[in-house]
């Protein structure tokens, strides 16, 4: 490694506002009530772990694992663009840092009364004495070189409920194709890759290998898993059979090409005009025909675009 080398600086928080919504929604829409929820790499404790938190309904659990120890491989220490050495050098940093922040939010929502563990270990280690069907929700965010990343995702199968559960993780920038996973099966001890595009090989071929299809949002992705099965039906799918009497409702914008531009809390629905006087507080009316939901009002206005071209 270059003794002078200009390192992109090292993200604390990687819960950027470009999948921040997306998470805030999957866990505040899914559940109505409290879960038992899993978090598999947490880091400082600043992004994910904030946002479960922010969300959980009050007396769920939330289990916190994490090793906070180095884990850069050789070929991680001679990439050039992240400083992998100062990154293992901030994990006992790191692990101070999720403590402190748990016990802030132990402290001023203890009405909340969500019960929070921290446990310090490597997954391969911790996760094969968890019980089958433990958890209604889990996120994988650890170590993403292969190896780790599948066994993750395979251990979350095992852990999560089946009747109805949600799998999802982070760092998947690219959905997989034939291309990438080549590119992948070359780099499984490498935690990211920049040529010819940028993205985590290794999550994306655990990720390739364990489901047939994922929902993706800005490198966030995720899984729904109802009564055994693992589908791609998306959380704004789900929502619209969902009644959600405190809902805040918002018209943005009238007349978009014959849809009416509504904001329901965090997302945004193009309500075909033609449907009349509704009211998006009942699922009844969630679920009529011609309804479009979407997770970005830029998303929203391009797929009235498409469908009016």
């Amino acid at each position: 490694m270059q003794e002078n080398a200009s390192f992109l600086p090292i993200p604390l928080n990687q819960a950027w506002h470009g999948r921040r919504e997306t998470m805030q929604m999957l866990m505040k829409y899914a559940f109505k009530h409290p879960i038992n929820a899993l978090e598999i790499g947490v880091w400082f404790g600043l992004g994910s772990t904030q946002i479960w938190l922010d969300n959980l309904k009050p007396q769920s659990n939330l289990l916190l694992l994490d090793s906070w120890r180095p884990y850069a491989s050789q070929s991680d220490l001679s990439n050039m663009q992240w400083d992998y050495k100062s990154s293992d050098n901030m994990s006992t940093d790191a692990f101070l840092s999720t403590f402190l922040n748990v016990k802030k939010f132990e402290n001023e929502y203890r009405d909340r009364q969500i019960s929070i563990q921290m446990t310090r270990g490597r997954s391969k280690d911790f996760l094969p004495f968890l019980r089958d069907d433990s958890f209604d929700f889990i996120y994988i965010d650890g170590d993403h070189r292969y190896a780790d990343s599948k066994f993750d995702i395979i251990q979350a199968k095992r852990l999560i409920k089946k009747d109805f559960g949600i799998i999802c993780g982070d760092d998947l920038e690219l959905l997989p194709t034939n291309a990438l996973i080549e590119i992948a099966k070359n780099n499984t001890d490498t935690d990211f890759v920049k040529e010819p595009q940028a993205f985590h090989p290794g999550v994306l071929l655990a990720v390739s290998e364990e489901f047939d299809h994922v929902n993706m949002v800005n490198g966030f992705w995720w899984v729904i898993c109802k009564n055994g099965e693992f589908n791609t039906c998306s959380i704004e799918f789900e929502m619209q059979f969902m009644d959600n009497p405190m809902a805040d409702v918002r018209l943005l914008e009238q007349d978009v090409n014959g849809y009416n531009i509504v904001m329901l809390d965090t997302i945004f629905l193009g309500v075909p005009i033609s449907l009349g006087e509704l009211n998006l507080r009942k699922k009844e009316d969630l679920a009529r025909p011609g309804i479009i939901v979407k997770l970005s009002l830029q998303e929203l206005k391009t797929e009235i675009a498409r469908i009016t071209a």
